[in-house]
């Protein structure tokens, strides 16, 4: 057997660890001769099943008993870390910091150019440790010539070395870097051991969304940046964990004003106006039911935030708005089209009740297919697409056109 030549070792460390038990110490040379699982992981298994200590074990000093000077075994498991990448002397570094944990008390390490990817929650063993100081409390240094072993492998994956979406997350990833929009659900204070404001929200990119819980760090409404945050599983719904090591940066906190339609639908959220065509108008479904106090399109018939309110019937279409540099697909509500109907809202009205609104179909698409209209738009980015809405439209007669015609020549000139 290729482990013979410390088998005996591991016997020997057993007896001391668990007191001569030998049962123990049978199970170890029977598990030994029929498994291909390493010594020292069997060793670990028995050690968990008969209440042993790793400490005594590996010939290691509690953690909260080392103080600066020691030199010997450490054994512990990583808490938080975080690694940063640099540049030296013309060479790619990297830095993990974070501390070891042994349930007796903490230890803050960094290790530089680590030979492994170690990660929040693995189980090491750290051989011949020389532990110095920083700020007047034991620190430990390591480097990828460090004698470190892996004695338990955790699950979970550091994501730090890139910025994830929605639908990348998995549990038990922590490093986490995301970005998107911010909807923040409440807050609640005094929480916690520390007594600190937990805020709630939901994140939501191009791809899905996710819950937030955020310790002590304020969430607020807008476009977001979430770096060091961690992914936690309750039930069957994931959520991002921020706490001690992560951080919310605000993109944007109010919506942005931009020049054309591709800064738009490239941003989170927004506004745009100016001219463009209108290449296309769909009246598919062209009748909607809206909650009359707060406007919003009702699945059911009744709004979740009134269900008293009124439900109203009226029309929008979706049209392909093109200024040239991008051509999304926009909506477009009763009030703005009702000018374009012959009899206005009237007219539109009694097509309603008469369920009959052909007539209005063929009006509107008349009305707006290849006319250059002037435009006013807020969009923001949903769950799967991004949404757009009209919110002031005027069709561009040949008169507009020449005015603006003459105000530009008169401005280059």
């Amino acid at each position: 057997m290729v482990y013979d030549g410390f088998i005996e070792e591991y016997v020997e460390k057993l007896k001391r660890t668990l007191e001569g038990n030998e049962l123990a110490v049978e199970e170890f040379l029977r598990r030994t001769k029929t498994e291909k699982t390493s010594p020292v992981i069997v060793a670990m298994e028995i050690m968990k099943k008969y209440s042993g200590d790793i400490h005594i074990f590996f010939s290691a000093l509690p953690i909260d008993e080392i103080k600066q000077g020691y030199s010997g075994n450490i054994v512990g498991r990583i808490g938080n870390m975080r690694c940063v990448d640099y540049e030296k002397e013309g060479k790619q570094r990297r830095r993990c910091m974070g501390f070891l944990d042994d349930d007796k008390g903490k230890l803050s390490f960094t290790i530089f150019d680590p030979s492994y990817p170690y990660a929040r929650g693995d189980l090491i063993l750290i051989k011949d440790a020389q532990v110095g100081e920083y700020s007047d409390k034991p620190y430990l240094t390591l480097s990828g010539r460090s004698q470190i072993t892996i004695l338990e492998k955790s699950n979970n994956v550091d994501a730090s070395s890139q910025t994830l979406k929605v639908k990348d997350l998995k549990p038990d990833m922590y490093g986490v870097n995301i970005k998107g929009t911010m909807r923040v659900l409440g807050a609640k204070e005094n929480t916690g051991s520390q007594g600190v404001t937990l805020y709630s929200g939901v994140l939501t990119d191009d791809t899905g969304n996710v819950g937030v819980k955020s310790w002590g760090i304020e969430l607020e409404d807008g476009s977001v940046e979430i770096t060091g945050g961690s992914v936690k599983q309750y039930q069957d719904r994931l959520y991002i964990n921020l706490g001690k090591g992560g951080n919310l940066k605000m993109i944007s906190r109010k919506n942005e004003i931009f020049t054309t339609l591709e800064q738009l639908i490239g941003s989170e959220k927004g506004k745009v106006s100016g001219t463009a065509v209108i290449t296309k108008v769909f009246t598919k479904n062209l009748t909607v039911d809206v909650c009359s106090v707060c406007g919003k399109v009702l699945r059911e018939m009744k709004c979740p935030k009134h269900p008293e309110a009124q439900v109203n019937t009226i029309i929008r279409i979706s049209a392909v708005l093109d200024d040239g540099t991008a051509s999304p697909t926009v909506y477009i509500y009763q009030k703005y089209l009702e000018g374009l109907i012959n009899g206005g809202e009237e007219t539109i009205e009694k097509a309603i009740i008469n369920g009959d609104v052909e007539g209005i179909s063929r009006q509107l698409e008349e009305a707006l297919t290849s006319k250059i209209v002037y435009f006013s738009l807020y969009g923001f980015r949903g769950t799967q697409n991004y949404y757009a809405e009209i919110e002031e439209l005027k069709v561009l007669t040949d008169a507009d056109l020449k005015e603006r015609y003459d105000k530009l020549m008169e401005e280059i000139e």
